[in-house]
């Protein structure tokens, strides 16, 4: 098959000598073997299925943005040197070198992937205003949960600022077509109204809290559920789809909640 390398883990490497011995039996020259230290869980644990591991599919369906993940993974046990932390794949291809991979075992660090899963987006949300050039710790951390919440919404990186506008901008750009499809109708008044009584008692923010609450008002309005949840988004985000509507309650707070809910309320009949 034309193999020349095979750079796998170090748990491989007993493994290696009799497959080299089979190779030559078979009349074929052994390719030249790598092995590399295996990436630890955050526990210094080798990572399993029952501990850290994860499909690279289910980042995808996270909200991970491939160039994250890519840069991320290259980093554990491998440096170019220097400070840079970000590489594009072009940048990656040319300055990779075995001579550069640690020989010691790399931790994988939830923390960073995120942290640099955000700062991808970063420049783009600069760009359009909705970020200001110095983010404090809350800032960022604000900014790690809202890029996570959008799960596999976000496609490129230049999405976000489409799809996380509503978030980080201070008052919402409603569409023309979700008003007057949503709000202008009769009754969104009294549901939002209602949401407002309910989301100021709530005694908590967290998305379980916030669900229970909607749904119990829900029932006893005689509505369905989402009944309550269209206006509700549509005063949130300016628009008819977001994510889910109790994660987007708990990231905008209540405050900035209760506030767009009054702000709505001048739309409807």
């Amino acid at each position: 098959m034309a193999i020349t390398h095979v750079i796998r883990g170090a748990d491989h490497i007993s493994n290696t000598p009799r497959q080299i011995v089979i190779w030559k039996a078979l009349g074929h020259e052994p390719p030249t073997f790598g092995h590399q230290p295996l990436v630890l869980a955050p526990d210094k644990q080798v990572m399993s299925k029952r501990r850290g591991a994860i499909a690279v599919g289910e980042y995808r369906r996270r909200g991970y943005v491939p160039e994250a993940v890519v840069n991320y993974m290259a980093l554990l046990g491998w440096s170019y040197g220097g400070d840079q932390e970000f590489f594009s794949l072009d940048e990656l291809l040319q300055n990779f070198d075995m001579n550069r991979v640690s020989k010691k075992p790399a931790s994988f660090d939830p923390n960073k992937l995120d942290w640099m899963n955000a700062e991808r987006v970063i420049p783009f949300l600069r760009m359009e205003g909705l970020l200001a050039e110095t983010l404090g710790p809350e800032e960022r951390s604000h900014l790690e949960r809202v890029v996570e919440l959008l799960d596999d919404r976000l496609k490129v990186l230049t999405d976000i600022v489409e799809l996380a506008g509503f978030f980080l901008a201070p008052d919402v750009v409603y569409d023309k077509i979700a008003v007057s499809k949503v709000l202008a109708k009769p009754g969104a008044d009294k549901i939002l109204v209602g949401l407002h009584k309910v989301l100021s008692e709530c005694p908590d923010f967290q998305p379980e809290t916030l669900e229970g609450a909607m749904r119990k008002l829900a029932e006893d309005a005689g509505l369905s559920l989402g009944k309550i949840v269209q206006p509700l988004r549509v005063a949130l985000t300016g628009r008819t789809a977001s994510p889910g509507i109790f994660e987007t309650l708990s990231l905008l707070g209540r405050e900035v909640s209760l506030a767009r809910i009054d702000a709505a309320r001048g739309l409807t009949e």
